[in-house]
């Protein structure tokens, strides 16, 4: 018969719990020396760390951090040396397949209308923190504040919740919404507060061609997320910004071009 070790005796006197953790040894410090005889794998295995995963009351990692995490979607991994990927691998694509299967359409619709009201508002907001040096917020720091600020939120729920948007035609609803009510509300904010008496012809030009500016280049930054969702979802990986950079930065040369054209034509006094 074998003899009993000393954690089974103190387990039965009562000194320790079932399923107390085992009396860690003492670790070493780490060390600075570049040697491949100091990396963790090569030294004794009393003085390894333990995974801090497998301490006691750490919980485990959640399924969205698994897919984040998952080695098959290393840019690094060569799939001449590691082969395909397994059927049953934990990866990013899948998990995210898995959230649309569990989304219901009404859910995007909700998630389209809410999207679609508060980044006209976001952008308004942004544009009241402007550079008080007119020339310059109106050329430069406003197209590009605007037309990020139009289409940020769709832009995080394509990179942080891709399956909250089930087409890709309720991120150019976004768009289009969010340039709509910017251009509304910039409109009532100018004719009302900026402009103490506006003529005809600034009230004329302001909702029409004022519209049709932030509504026509938010639709086209909108363009740019929709293709970042749309080439994800092709590719079977993650959402690149890249993807849409070209529409982004289109909208804002576009926006800051009109600018200079309106900048000057009120420093000329075209509208009055």
């Amino acid at each position: 018969m074998k003899p009993k070790s000393d954690s089974s005796d103190r387990n039965q006197a009562g000194d320790e719990q079932p399923f107390a953790p085992p009396d860690m040894p003492e670790l070493r410090s780490p060390s600075k020396d570049p040697s491949v005889f100091e990396e963790p794998w090569m030294q004794p295995r009393d003085s390894l760390r333990p995974d801090p995963m497998d301490q006691p009351g750490v919980s485990s990692p959640s399924d969205q951090d698994l897919a984040e995490m998952s080695v098959w979607d290393e840019p690094g991994r060569s799939k001449d040396l590691s082969g395909d990927t397994p059927e049953n691998a934990v990866t990013w694509i899948r998990w995210y397949q898995e959230q649309v299967r569990r989304t219901t359409l009404e859910f995007t619709w909700a998630v389209t209308a809410a999207v679609a009201v508060l980044s006209g508002l976001a952008a308004v907001l942004g544009a009241l923190f402007m550079t008080p040096n007119v020339f310059f917020a109106a050329v430069f720091a406003a197209p590009v504040t605007e037309e990020i600020l139009k289409i940020a939120l769709a832009i995080w729920v394509v990179e942080k919740r891709p399956w909250w948007f089930s087409s890709s035609s309720q991120i150019l609803i976004c768009g289009l919404a969010a340039g709509l009510a910017f251009a509304i509300l910039e409109n009532l904010l100018y004719l009302t507060v900026y402009i103490s008496d506006p003529s005809a012809n600034i009230i004329l030009w302001r909702w029409t061609i004022c519209v049709g500016l932030h509504t026509g280049c938010s639709f086209i930054a909108a363009l740019g997320v929709a293709r970042v969702w749309n080439t994800f979802r092709a590719e079977q990986r993650r959402p690149q910004l890249s993807d849409g950079a070209f529409c982004f930065v289109l909208a804002m040369v576009l926006h800051g071009c009109y600018n200079l054209f309106a900048t000057l034509l009120q420093f000329s006094g075209a509208f009055y």
